[in-house]
């Protein structure tokens, strides 16, 4: 069960030593209360926030049009922050990818999971440490990675985290590949998606590479629900 809060919006984050590379985007600040705990994120104000400079949208190689997403927070990612909440801590080391916003992460966390979060967006570690700070939350391990890349010398996680991040044709094999790719022998792959159409190429993409499927039915209110891998 999760609830969420109206947004109070702001200027330019101030008071850190992110907030002269944030000045050029509006923001808001919005509490989420996940299970029992609040939490407060700063994010972007929406989806129609354009790069600081079309010189670093190229060299990040994300489409101008996807710029912003990464920065508002999606109902995927808060359905897998309310299942990081629900399960029991364990010393798995946890990795999520296209983390985005990371509330999934900050929930795991703040419960004290092993947890390191990942995208490849240049902005999302300066909002990550924003966030951080306003949960008051120790520093947490970031990694700059593209999840369809080879990433050759990565280490080996235990579990990864994914919420909504099949929306290209290519990214259900792309996923199967990297969990077996960067997997321990017992990994496991947590994911929420909205039912975007290539995500329903997901469980068979896992199927055919040797994965069993652990589904989880939506929670009172949610829209989605939580899909386990493992390999079979």
């Amino acid at each position: 069960m999760w609830r969420r809060f109206a947004a109070r919006r702001h200027g330019p984050v101030t008071g850190d030593n992110e907030g002269e590379l944030l000045d050029a985007y509006d923001l808001k600040t919005e509490t989420i209360i996940v299970g029992e705990t609040e939490f407060r994120i700063c994010s972007l104000l929406d989806t129609n926030q354009a790069p600081e400079s079309y010189e670093k949208s190229r060299a990040s190689g994300i489409p101008d049009a996807y710029w912003a997403l990464f920065g508002v927070l999606w109902e995927a990612g808060i359905v897998l922050a309310g299942h990081m909440d629900r399960m029991d801590v364990d010393d798995k080391h946890t990795l999520e990818i296209g983390c985005g916003l990371a509330l999934p992460g900050l929930v795991a966390a703040r419960h004290g999971f092993d947890v390191t979060v990942s995208d490849v967006h240049p902005l999302t570690e300066r909002f990550l440490k924003r966030n951080v700070a306003l949960n008051h939350l120790d520093a947490m391990d970031y990694l700059t990675i593209d999840w369809t890349e080879s990433n050759p010398g990565l280490q080996r996680f235990q579990r990864v985290i994914a919420s909504d991040v099949c929306y290209l044709p290519q990214h259900p094999q792309d996923l199967a590949e990297f969990a077996d790719r960067i997997g321990t022998p017992d990994v496991e792959v947590v994911v929420t998606d909205p039912g975007r159409t290539p995500s329903r190429r997901m469980r068979k993409a896992f199927r055919e590479a040797g994965w069993d499927a652990e589904i989880y039915d939506p929670q009172e209110g949610d829209s989605m629900g939580v899909t386990v891998y493992r390999r079979g």
